[in-house]
């Protein structure tokens, strides 16, 4: 067998193994790109869902300093509670009381009302309520995601919850 033989047959072994790579390639693109496509769409909605408890978070920040110096959380249910935080400094970010996963838009004090702010806070809880850990204080507004929810409890923790009935479930 002679040299040229010989180079010849692994040329052919350099294009076969080229070859079945970009076959396995295509075949793995080809069965991968369904779930790109199906988790492209989730992925928003997901972040919004994080930022949304984010929200609430910082929100219920400003409702413990309300609550350390007054003894009890705003007089006022919805809108006019987050008023009072904002308009007596405790509540920063006007953004904070629009639900990412909303069409909602809050750009001055004018702007917080109740069809603006997408959560719903609960109105004056005395110092006795706040301590009970269990007490949902502020909650998505049931139609800020689909079939989900965020609830602040009085300890400052935000949950998640899922399903058509999370509030009702979860508000007590």
């Amino acid at each position: 067998m002679s040299e040229k033989e010989d180079n010849k047959g692994q040329k052919k072994d350099k294009y076969l193994a080229i070859r079945c790579w970009i076959y396995i390639c295509i075949v793995i693109f080809i069965f991968s790109t369904p779930l790109y496509i199906h988790t492209g769409h989730r992925e928003p909605e997901l972040r919004a869902r994080a930022n949304c408890k984010k929200n609430l978070q910082q929100i219920g920040q400003a409702l413990n300093m309300y609550a350390q110096d007054y003894k009890l959380y705003p007089p006022y249910q919805g809108a006019l509670g987050f008023k009072t935080l904002y308009s007596q400094g405790y509540l920063k970010d006007l953004k904070l009381l629009v639900c990412p996963s909303t069409a909602n838009s809050i750009k001055s004090v004018e702007d917080i009302t109740d069809q603006n702010c997408s959560y719903i806070i609960r109105e004056g809880l005395d110092e006795k309520a706040l301590k009970n850990t269990e007490l949902a204080i502020v909650w998505d507004k049931p139609d800020n995601h689909i079939k989900f929810g965020n609830i602040l409890f009085a300890d400052g923790q935000v949950q998640r919850f899922a399903g058509t009935k999370w509030l009702e479930e979860n508000k007590k």
